[in-house]
């Protein structure tokens, strides 16, 4: 008996295996730099070597505030706030990706399939405190190793490996070797995105950090502080690091005080990013939320459509927003 085989059938056959093999990918829009690199004591853009700051917001612990964390978000914050960058704060305990992988999981995907087709960059930070991290590792290893299989061809991608070492943690005996553990899971599959290193003491200690650092290219180190806590003592600290060649990216800062002197830190913050400025290095303010602390940036009950909506600012978040829109961040918007 002859064979027959029904054309219609035929192509059917064909375009399952051409979906199957080959999937329908996103919209992508370039990142104003491109793909990013670390030179000296810069970040870089790579083909140029030209030296590069990234301005912009972090998102809040990504287990608490679930309403912020869609793609509408990033678009907000390039369109109407004029930042480059996005810090996606993925949890790692308390509720987060180690007890909800995949709900977690979607939501950091939701914010870098947003930063991808908004063209701007997203820090993928795995968002644990402390000495937790050390504890993590395997938690860690499962997220990262997703994150740079699906994401290694996008240059919109940072790394930043552990949120908030502490000062119970040192650099040399602690820090640096699961630094190298969780580089090591990483270049596995992307062999250029920049990685981000946390810090000893809170992301404070990037001088001790600069008399020791990793030999790794690429690389960058955090640092983190509040305007109205961290004043000259922890800007020597960023001083003597910069004279020493340490490369560093403020990941976090906001202007949280104890006594709550809404003035006194913001003025405070005005000489940080002056210090900042002058140096070049890249800063995300601490956080996308309307949950009534401090740092948030919106007042309590806003939603994504009100994010950089002078009418849902707090003070704090005014001054954030403000910044942001007197810079030229490389960003354009159509809508």
């Amino acid at each position: 008996m002859s064979a027959w085989i029904c054309p219609g059938f035929l192509l059917f056959f064909v375009l399952i295996l051409i979906t199957d093999r080959c999937p329908m990918t996103q919209a992508v829009t370039q990142p104003p730099y491109g793909q990013l690199a670390v030179s000296g004591k810069n970040l870089v853009q790579k083909s140029t070597k030209k030296a590069v700051a990234l301005h912009g917001l972090s998102m809040y612990w990504s287990q608490w505030v679930p309403k912020f964390w869609v793609k509408q978000t990033v678009n907000k914050l390039k369109c109407s706030c004029n930042a480059n960058v996005v810090r996606a704060a993925m949890a790692s305990s308390l509720g987060g990706y180690i007890a909800n992988p995949t709900a977690e999981y979607k939501k950091m995907t939701a914010i870098i399939d947003g930063a991808i087709d908004q063209g701007i960059y997203v820090v993928v930070d795995w968002h644990t405190g402390d000495d937790l991290a050390t504890t993590e590792i395997k938690y860690a290893t499962d997220f990262f190793t997703k994150i740079a299989k699906a994401y290694n061809k996008y240059p919109h991608i940072l790394y930043e490996i552990w949120n908030e070492p502490n000062k119970f943690v040192t650099w040399e005996a602690v820090v640096k070797p699961y630094a190298k553990t969780m580089i090591d899971v990483i270049r596995k599959y992307d062999k250029n995105n920049v990685i981000i290193v946390g810090t000893p003491n809170w992301d404070q200690d990037v001088d001790i950090v600069a008399k020791s650092p990793l030999k790794d290219a690429n690389i960058i180190y955090t640092m983190h502080f509040y305007a109205g806590q961290h004043k000259d003592d922890i800007r020597n600290k960023v001083k003597t690091a910069y004279k020493l060649g340490l490369p560093m990216f403020v990941t976090e800062y906001g202007c949280y005080s104890a006594d709550g002197n809404e003035q006194a830190n913001l003025e405070e913050l005005k000489k940080w990013m002056q210090l900042l400025d002058g140096y070049g290095i890249s800063y995300a303010a601490w956080h996308v939320a309307d949950i009534g602390e401090q740092s948030s940036i919106l007042t309590k009950t806003s939603e994504v459509n009100n994010i950089c909506d002078p009418a849902h600012l707090t003070n704090y978040g005014k001054a954030i927003i403000n910044k942001l829109k007197s810079q030229n961040n490389g960003v354009k918007c159509s809508g």
